[in-house]
């Protein structure tokens, strides 16, 4: 294929690195399949080419986010002040998933994994709660001002986040989110 830049010369398989960001830090990936001009040093990616760096990307995020312990996935339910079913909703995922899941019967999906954490990320007060050390943890979740200052985000004591709460968080954040029947059909998870 003639080079798009400059129309002299044919590009040549070649190697390179490009930097990446994720989670606001830099990480470079090296040795990655490309095309190079030799006129004029043009490098272009194939589409083959463009998904194996997807991937690479994709595989670093996931690496990043280490599994969710099912302690932690209780803490979660608990300091949301979610049923089991709320939760599931919440996330589309079975009860029985969900439950396997808290009992540490079977491990977190990558992929589960990676979503739950982004929404953890939203609300630092229930990140530190669940993601933070033991006794920050046991701190925070007895702290009657910190208890407050997430009235906005995690419901009272007492209170159960509901759908629309959810959604309207979302939609501050610029995301989606359906809790419909009909938006899960033909889930694996779902029966």
């Amino acid at each position: 294929m003639i080079c798009t830049n400059c129309f002299e010369a044919e590009y040549h398989a070649a190697k390179t690195e490009l930097t990446i960001t994720v989670n606001g830090e830099s990480h470079v990936l090296a040795d990655l399949a490309c095309e190079t001009c030799p006129a004029c040093g043009e490098v272009t990616f194939t589409h083959a080419q463009s998904l194996e760096i997807d991937k690479k990307r994709i595989a670093l995020e996931f690496a990043l986010k280490p599994l969710l312990t099912p302690e932690q996935l209780k803490t979660l339910r608990r300091v949301l002040n979610m049923k089991l079913d709320e939760i599931c909703d919440l996330l589309q995922v079975g009860r029985n998933t969900y439950g396997r899941w808290e009992r540490g019967e079977v491990a977190i999906t990558p992929s589960m994994n990676l979503l739950v954490h982004n929404f953890i990320e939203k609300f630092p007060d229930v990140w530190k709660m669940v993601l933070g050390a033991k006794g920050e943890k046991d701190a925070a979740l007895n702290n009657p001002d910190l208890q407050r200052s997430m009235a906005g985000h995690v419901p009272a004591k007492g209170k159960r986040a509901d759908a629309k709460e959810v959604q309207q968080v979302c939609r501050e954040n610029g995301e989606t989110y359906s809790s419909s029947p009909e938006s899960r059909k033909g889930s694996k998870t779902e029966k």
